[in-house]
């Protein structure tokens, strides 16, 4: 090498340092999730680092370097510009990331719901091709825009019209698809859930297969919640948490398996969680107020249940969290798993939970938070096992887990996680947290109610098991919800 090849070597690593310097801390600073303290030892820590290294290149003032230690301190320059330019560069790239994933996740849900034409399990047709000539059964009572645009569809696939026949309800179609009075049926796939829940059509899924399927996209409202970000650290709010019930790797309209508000007061540390059982006899908002189940309002949308929780409970809802149950078993791995309370010792999909602590992987936790049979309590004790499982995700996050399995979390959330939460909002919520990494004081309550059989709206014509509200437990919710808003702490009974 010539004489000075290694003095420009370490020239030029050090203004590629500087570059990935001003490139992290430009990134860093445009998130605004780090508190000025902190961003101010990182800027001290460049500028350390950058002094040091500049007096390790430059010459000295009084004499000469030896012909040995000339390149050996350009070498060890370089080098060294070289190791702390890769660390920035990942820095960089995990700071675009994790603004990335909550930009993803913070737009809300784009799936909509996926329309399937169904046959009989023995029909020949093996394509939609092979359906020309069949007549297609559908209902317009119900998602009617969604079969509306499968019926052109097969128009389209078919070159012109299609044999149809209209039925009033959904199960009426169904039976003219078993009695051979249709070939094939037009039915939101969403819907099997519910269909399965019904002793008359538990075995459903057994006795068709799907021919074609339409997906309907749907773009996020463009309507976000308004909200000062600069305040969301002292404002009070409540949060809607959904737990979707389906194990795709997506996100799809489905019944709601998990309700429950979270009332929370940043400036308080308070967080009340309310569990509503999914049988709960509500009014269903897309069927015009007609009562219906509530885990049924989740079909129809994450609005639905929302807008169904808030007449419940009188109190305005604006923001959701929904994950899906691959989701939660997938964030629950990546925060290196929850330590659960349990009221009592029971055994479900293979796992044993002990009364007091467990400690849970995410496979464990989502047996712990489904479980309902093994409980003396039922659904009502497994909306209970529900809250305390996202307690010990809360307790985790605040510790400190989000810092250090950040790149895991942020895997676990892509496609199976959504919120309309503004991204502002979350980075000044994180950014709070990280100033006086507060504890939190959590508290749970689970409304009840009483068992009956009703026809819902989404099951016309068939009764199903409902919970009639217990009123008394629905008002003092909404007292404990108010008490959160204005700034009251609850004990932690």
């Amino acid at each position: 090498m010539k004489k000075n090849t290694w003095g420009l070597a370490s020239a030029v690593m050090f203004l590629v340092l500087l570059g990935t310097e001003a490139l992290l801390g430009f990134l860093i600073w445009k998130l605004d999730m780090v508190p000025v303290k902190y961003f101010a030892v990182l800027l001290g820590m460049f500028l350390l680092a950058d002094a040091l290294l500049f007096l390790l290149r430059r010459r000295r003032k009084q004499g000469k370097w030896s012909k040995a230690e000339k390149p050996l301190r350009q070498i060890v320059a370089a080098v060294l510009c070289g190791v702390l330019a890769v660390c920035c560069c990942f820095g960089a790239y995990a700071v675009m990331k994790l603004n990335q994933t909550i930009s993803a996740v913070t737009k809300g849900t784009n799936v909509s719901a996926v329309i399937q034409v169904y046959v009989l399990q023995e029909d020949s047709a093996q394509t939609l091709e092979d359906a020309a000539g069949y007549t297609f059964g559908y209902t317009d009572t119900m998602d009617w825009k969604n079969t509306e645009e499968t019926l052109l569809e097969l128009q389209n696939a078919f070159g012109g019209e299609v044999n149809t026949e209209n039925y009033l309800t959904p199960f009426a179609m169904i039976d003219a698809l078993y009695n051979g009075e249709v070939q094939a049926i037009i039915l939101n796939q969403s819907y099997v859930s519910i269909l399965e829940g019904l002793e008359e059509y538990s075995d459903f899924s057994e006795r068709v297969r799907s021919l074609h399927e339409h997906a309907v996209m749907m773009e996020p409202s463009e309507e976000k919640p308004q909200i000062d970000a600069g305040k969301v650290a002292e404002e009070p709010f409540v949060l809607y948490l959904s737990g979707s019930d389906t194990r795709s790797t997506m996100l799809d309209t489905s019944r709601s398996d998990v309700n429950i508000l979270a009332a929370v007061n940043p400036s308080t540390k308070q967080i009340l969680l309310v569990n509503t059982p999914r049988d709960y006899y509500v009014a269903n908002p897309a069927g015009g107020g007609a009562m219906d189940k509530l885990t049924h309002c989740g079909n129809y949308g994450t609005q639905c249940s929302m807008d169904a929780l808030a007449a419940l409970y009188n109190e305005d809802i604006e923001y959701y969290a929904q994950i899906n149950f691959t989701g939660f078993e997938t964030l629950i791995d990546a925060i290196g798993g929850v330590t659960v309370n349990s009221e009592t010792s029971f055994s479900a999909q293979g796992y044993y939970f002990q009364e007091g602590e467990n400690e849970l992987d995410g496979a464990a936790a989502l047996a712990f938070a489904r479980e309902r049979y093994a409980l003396a309590g039922g659904d009502n004790d497994r909306g209970k096992n529900q809250m305390r499982v996202i307690t010990g995700v809360i307790q985790k996050l605040a510790s400190g887990a989000l810092l250090a399995n950040y790149s895991q979390i942020l895997d676990s959330l892509e496609g199976m996680f959504a919120t309309n939460f503004p991204m502002e909002a979350v980075a000044r919520l994180v950014k709070m947290q990280l100033e006086d990494m507060a504890s939190w004081n959590i508290v749970s309550y689970a409304v009840t109610g009483y068992n009956g059989e009703e026809t819902t709206y989404s099951t016309p014509g068939l009764y199903c098991y409902v919970m009639y509200p217990d009123e008394e437990t629905v008002e003092h919710a909404t007292e404990l919800i108010d008490m959160v808003m204005a700034g009251e702490i609850l004990p932690n009974e």
